[in-house]
This record gives C-alpha cells, structure tokens and sequence, in this order.
C-alpha cells in the first residue's frame, strides 16, 4: 500500500477494521480506519473481494502488515466453506484492492 505506516487490524465481535497512518499529498500523515467487513466477503472458504461480513464466519484472523519479499499486507483466517467446514489459513492480499487515497485507506 502506498504512503502508509503503521498498519494493523483492530476487531470486533462482528467486524474487523484495517488501521493505519496514511499521507496526505500536502504530506501531513492522517489516522485512517476502513472496515474490511464492508468490502470482503467469506464466498464457500475463500476470501471474495466486493462481498460482505468475512468476520461474521471467520476464526482465527491474523494480520502480516508486511508479508513476503514484496512486504505486502496478507489477511489471513480459516474460513468455513460451504459444507461448514472450516479450512485454515486462508489469505488474501490487502493492497490488491485496497489503497490509501490522500490520506484515507479506501477500497477500489
């Protein structure tokens, strides 16, 4: 994710929010707070962008704020698919849809 530092999920019973200090293009830096459960969905074990409440399903979620050679953000859970099963270690690449747009963290 471009201009940000610090990030981190913060969780609630029912929702769990991506945090982070993101630039602004006059380059003063600004606390920014986007609920992932508004832009990702749980679809049968996987994560679906453009769905809806992964939390309400999802157990165990962790957060990598930089993963990999690349450093990039990774969301990971055990999601239930759609025999109620749950399958471990699901993720998904925050920065493929997720970006801070001055100064704010906003899905795309």
């Amino acid at each position: 994710m471009n201009a940000t530092n610090g990030l981190y999920i913060e969780q609630h019973p029912c929702d769990t929010y991506l945090v982070g200090f993101c630039q602004r293009r006059e380059g003063g830096w600004n606390k920014s707070k986007l609920r992932l459960d508004s832009c990702l969905g749980d679809n049968g074990g996987r994560f679906e962008w453009g769905g809806t409440e992964f939390t309400e399903q999802a157990t165990n979620i962790k957060f990598n704020p930089e993963e990999g050679a690349g450093r990039n953000p990774i969301l990971r859970a055990d999601l239930r698919d759609s025999a109620g099963n749950y399958l471990r270690n699901r993720d998904v690449n925050l920065a493929e849809r997720i970006n801070n747009y001055d100064g704010d963290l906003q899905f795309h």
